[in-house]
């Protein structure tokens, strides 16, 4: 235990600093001449060195009539309505399709919905020999885990493609 330095609560009691403890930073405050008052006590005004302590404060705000506001935001309620419905319209579209997607060693093939759900997962290979030792079998079983996973991934990945495509086209015109 050392016998100089600061006391750190957090760590062990045995366990002492060499540097001082941080300190909370202060809040911003800048110094401001005092404004000269009609009528004010000898020693105040600009030029007699007084000074106050003010808080540092954002410049105000222009002001926004009501009604310039209220229509901006009836204008801007208008063209979302506008285009969820196009965006809608474009998912409706695709309400049957089916994308499929493979994994790099061809050990799983999978379809997903339009709306990203899992409809179908085939294994041609299956999940391997069953009759091997277990050990095996395991590595074998990681390895379909895996190529599942992928293959759900590039069906989805192929939706999200497609997606894109339309969203783009109905909104490039």
């Amino acid at each position: 235990m050392a016998s100089q330095g600061y006391y750190n609560h957090y760590d062990d009691p045995d366990e002492f600093w060499d540097d001082a403890p941080l300190e909370a930073p202060r809040r911003l405050t800048a110094e401001v001449p005092a404004t000269h008052v009609v009528g004010g006590y000898p020693g105040e005004g600009p030029g007699s060195g007084d000074f106050r302590s003010v808080q540092a404060s954002p410049p105000p705000q222009p002001r926004v009539p009501n009604d310039d506001v209220a229509a901006q935001q009836e204008q801007f309620e208008r063209q979302r309505d506008i285009t969820r419905g196009r965006i809608d319209a474009v998912m409706a579209s695709m309400g049957s399709m089916l994308f499929t997607g493979v994994s790099s060693d061809r050990a799983a093939v999978a379809s997903v919905s339009s709306s990203g759900d899992v409809v179908d997962i085939r294994l041609p290979k299956g999940f391997g020999d069953l009759t091997r030792p277990s050990w095996v079998v395991a590595d074998d079983i990681n390895s379909v885990a895996a190529a599942i996973v992928e293959a759900v991934n590039a069906a989805r990945f192929n939706r999200a493609e497609t997606v894109a495509g339309r969203l783009a086209d109905e909104f490039r015109r």
